[in-house]
Order: structure tokens, then C-alpha cells, then sequence
């Protein structure tokens, strides 16, 4: 099913975007340096689970494909962080990819683990029929 692509594709087009403009006005300060490695942590959490729907290497490979998942996302935040390094006003910071990373690895354990996530990202949602045939 090709919808599966257009989240993750999605997310990675918003990153990139995101990062190729100036920073959203964090600054130094304990509580913005937290807010923004939350940020990554949850944005590519939210990618690897997308990258995860995908079973890239086959159902059959559930371990493989968490590995890859990983592995693909962490090297994506870590050209994203390269990226910015050629930005004006952007530097690369090492502590950002950790983020990506870690974000990364909750994801896909989240994803694969927890088997509540899975089913509420699977099930399709579906319109109810009245006895007319109308949708309700």
C-alpha cells in the first residue's frame, strides 16, 4: 500500500525543511536545551515508527527490520546534523543526533514490543453503515 510511504517521507521532507531555516528561537538556557532535545527525541521516534510500518525487510525479519529502522533513522539525524552545519546560524551538535537516535530506538521499541501501539496504528478506520445505508 503506498499511503504507508507518505508518512515517513513526509517527516523527513518537514526535518530537512526545518532544518535549513534558523533555529525556533531556542537559546542557552537548561529548560530550552531539554525542549529541544525532546524535540528530536519525539520527531524521530514518530519517524522510525513510521519507518517501521513499512517492514522494509519483510514480516518474516521482525528483529532485522527494528535494526534497520534504527540504524536508517540514526543515520538520517545524523545527515540532518550535517545539514545544519552548512546552515548560516546553524551548528551541528553531537548531543542532537544522540537525541535522534534515542528517539530512534523508543520508537521502534515502542512499535514492536508494545503491542497496543501496533494495533491502534493498524486498524483502519471505518464509517458505520445505518440500516438506510447512509454513513454515519
Amino acid at each position: 500500500m503506498w499511503t504507508r510511504y507518505v508518512w515517513p517521507i513526509g517527516l523527513a521532507v518537514a526535518i530537512f525543511y526545518a532544518s535549513d531555516g534558523q533555529p525556533a528561537g531556542f537559546t542557552t538556557r537548561w529548560n530550552d536545551y531539554h525542549a529541544d532535545k525532546l524535540a528530536h527525541l519525539v520527531i524521530f521516534g514518530l519517524l522510525s515508527i513510521s519507518c517501521c510500518r513499512l517492514n522494509l525487510l519483510g514480516k518474516q525479519r521482525p528483529l532485522a527490520n527494528a535494526l534497520f529502522v534504527i540504524i536508517l533513522t540514526s543515520l538520517y539525524g545524523l545527515t540532518d546534523e550535517l545539514h545544519q552545519n552548512t546552515t548560516p546560524g546553524r551548528m551541528l551538535e553531537l548531543g542532537d543526533w544522540v537525541a535522534d537516535t534515542v528517539g530512534a530506538v523508543i520508537g521502534v521499541y515502542l512499535y514492536t514490543v508494545w503491542p497496543c501501539c501496533r494495533h491502534f496504528l493498524e486498524t483502519e478506520l471505518r464509517a458505520r453503515k445505518t440500516i438506510n445505508g447512509n454513513l454515519k
